[in-house]
Parts: C-alpha cells; sequence; structure tokens
C-alpha cells in the first residue's frame, strides 16, 4: 500500500493478521459529527425602510415566504431586548447570501452605523453572495445620495431580478441561499478528512 503524501517507493507495512484497520467515517456519521441538522440556510435581508421609496413590506413579505422553505431570515424580526447593532453584525456574519431590496435610496450613508450602506460594506468585506432585488424599475443607477457610488461599484457585475412578489423570486433567494450553506457545509466537511 503507497501512503499519500510519500514517495512511490514507500511501501507501508500491512497490517498485522488479526488487526482491524481502521476506517475513514462514513460519509453520514461525518455528517453527523457536523451536525448539519441543528443549521440552516440563512438570508440576510437589507433594505430602507423609511420614505416613499422604502421597502419594509416587501422586505416583510420576503421573510414570511423564506421561513417556511427552511430558510432563516436575519436580521431578527423583534429586536426587543437585543443590541440592534450586534444583531445586524452578527446577522451578516453568519448569513449564506446576502438579499438587497435595492430601492432608489439603497446604500445612502445616512451616518448610522447601521444603515444600507454599512451593512453592505460589510457583506462585501465577508465575501457574501449577494442576491440584489432591483426595485429601481430595471435602472442599475441608484440617485445620487452620499455613498451609493461605493454601492455602485459594488454591485458591479452582479445579476439582478426584477422585483415582483412571485414565487419565482422567492426560490431565486432560497437557491442562493441553499447552495452557498451546501458549499459550507461541504466545505467544513472536506476538513475533516484526514489526508
Amino acid at each position: 500500500r503507497t501512503l499519500r503524501g510519500q514517495p512511490p517507493s514507500y511501501t507501508a507495512p500491512a497490517p498485522a493478521s488479526g488487526t482491524a484497520v481502521p476506517r475513514v467515517a462514513s460519509l453520514d456519521a461525518r455528517m453527523a459529527a457536523l451536525d448539519v441538522s441543528s443549521s440552516r440556510p440563512k438570508a440576510f435581508i437589507s433594505g430602507r425602510f423609511t420614505g416613499a421609496t422604502g421597502a419594509q413590506i416587501e422586505m416583510e413579505w420576503m421573510r414570511q415566504m423564506l421561513e417556511p422553505r427552511g430558510i432563516t431570515v436575519l436580521p431578527s424580526e423583534s429586536p426587543d431586548g437585543i443590541d440592534r447593532w450586534d444583531d445586524i453584525a452578527q446577522g451578516i456574519d453568519d448569513c449564506h447570501v446576502f438579499v438587497i431590496f435595492g430601492t432608489r435610496n439603497y446604500g445612502e450613508n445616512t451616518g448610522n452605523p447601521i444603515c444600507s450602506f454599512n451593512e453592505f460594506k460589510m457583506a462585501k468585506q465577508e465575501r457574501k453572495k449577494i442576491a440584489w432585488i432591483n426595485m429601481n424599475g430595471g435602472k442599475t443607477d441608484f440617485s445620487k445620495l452620499k455613498g451609493q457610488a461605493t454601492i455602485k461599484m459594488g454591485l458591479t457585475g452582479t445579476i439582478y431580478k426584477m422585483w415582483e412578489q412571485n414565487d419565482e423570486l422567492v426560490e431565486w433567494v432560497a437557491n442562493m441561499a441553499i447552495e452557498a450553506f451546501k458549499y459550507e457545509k461541504n466545505c467544513a466537511l472536506c476538513s475533516t478528512i484526514p489526508c
């Protein structure tokens, strides 16, 4: 038997008769060890709540549609009694897909540390998969509010879907979260395999 990582001329000694040969745990055992059943794909929803161009109603609808599909939606729906800044930062860190409700005023740097501008910057720094829902009539140019040039630059090359309240849009977001979740779990699984 030639061992991986050894020169081809090296041969491992055969196990003594009657000695059990250690086996690599089965895929099911390794998956159980990771306890993937206790975690679910996560989507972070980012958008503007205020003003005539806010997306709060659409964001709440998306949450209600994703959760029955097994997607955990972040940030917390009811932040009472928790630090909202920590909740948002942890949500972005934990999510598998960062969902942008791209209204005309999305990404404005309002000076609030938890505005959509800062959420987007963190998601890009963390290399999160982006699901851009275009709520700007198909235009990829935002208004010229402070900070939006950063958003425009960060979305270059990102494929978007137009906002429509339908299952196709929900499935698109859910599938992006599931695929990123699977990728993360596969990477974790690979790190448990001895070489």
